[in-house]
């Protein structure tokens, strides 16, 4: 069976036997340079017991064409930061206990939603078409919480519209994904400094932060170069002393955020249908033209 191998530094295909156990996959990863890691499969990935050498890939779930996410041990990301190791970067950040609250950029290619999601859960900006299809997928099978007064469209549309890559998403996405992945999406309106919730009440979360046509990620590091994203994390534990840390430092962040001029006046910044390549004004305006038009793709301009 063919496997795909992906780690934070490299990505490579390996073959293996269709009979062969753990052991065998283990001695294939150490061949490709990888010591003590940690294996997950699936979406959201779950961890692969690799504690009995002896049992069959196929009996853990590891099938041909599988993707193996490879996590190396690192250092714990709580390390005491001396009070004179100031940072001195363009990266928008605050001090929070034992590291920093950071603004981590994505992409402006109207799939910043999936890709900010996609990096805070998965550690990568990959994952965003495979967060589109478990959009899709549960507005297919729930037309009656989804309905067309809810979506704006058709539900089997809206499903097919929502898996193109230039497609916007927003607070329907939000929610489906934060219920599906099992967390609390936290999603900051830096504009008026407004915390909203989705799938609240779980034990675990992730920040995004939203300047009012674009989202984001905040992350904690606990690195003085707050630029280096290699000891980044990105989901936190409720009741965790970093989890409330972090919280209050977020709100710092968006305050420095807003002054600094990163959100967007959503009744007067432009857009443009690509459907039909109309330039518009604000929110208003690019909702009569869809409703008058049936032109729901839009792209920033």
């Amino acid at each position: 069976m063919r496997l795909k191998l992906q780690s934070s530094t490299k990505q490579s295909i390996v073959t293996v036997d269709d009979d062969a156990n753990v052991a065998g996959l283990l001695e294939v990863l150490k061949e490709q340079g990888y010591g003590d890691v940690r294996i997950k499969i699936g979406f959201p990935p779950r961890a692969v017991s690799v504690a009995d050498g002896n049992v069959r890939l196929k009996d853990v779930g590891i099938h041909n064409g599988e993707k193996l996410v490879l996590e190396e041990p690192s250092v714990s990301p709580i390390v005491p930061i001396e009070q004179d190791d100031t940072p001195r970067s363009s990266t928008p950040h605050v001090g929070v206990e034992d590291g920093y609250c950071v603004l981590r950029r994505v992409p402006d290619d109207n799939s910043c939603l999936f890709r900010s999601i996609s990096y805070a859960v998965f550690a990568n900006l990959e994952e965003g078409s495979q967060l589109r299809s478990v959009v899709a997928d549960a507005i297919r099978d729930d037309e009656v919480c989804y309905s067309s007064a809810i979506l704006g469209k058709e539900p089997s549309s809206y499903a097919e519209w929502i898996q193109r890559p230039n497609s916007w998403g927003g607070a329907i996405e939000l929610q489906i994904l934060a219920k599906h992945l099992g967390i609390t999406i936290h999603s900051l309106d830096v504009e008026h400094g407004r915390i909203d919730d989705f799938n609240p009440g779980c034990s675990t979360f992730i920040v995004l932060l939203y300047s009012g046509i674009h989202y984001d990620t905040a992350a904690f590091t606990p690195l003085s170069n707050v630029d280096c994203k290699d000891l980044d994390v990105c989901v936190f534990t409720r009741e965790s002393e970093l989890g409330k840390a972090f919280i209050k430092g977020l709100r710092e962040l968006g305050a420095q955020l807003n002054h600094k001029g990163y959100v967007t006046n959503t009744s007067t910044f432009k857009i443009k249908c690509n459907d039909c390549g109309t330039v518009l004004h604000g929110e208003r305006d690019a909702s009569e033209h869809a409703s008058t038009h049936g032109h729901y793709n839009f792209g920033e301009v």
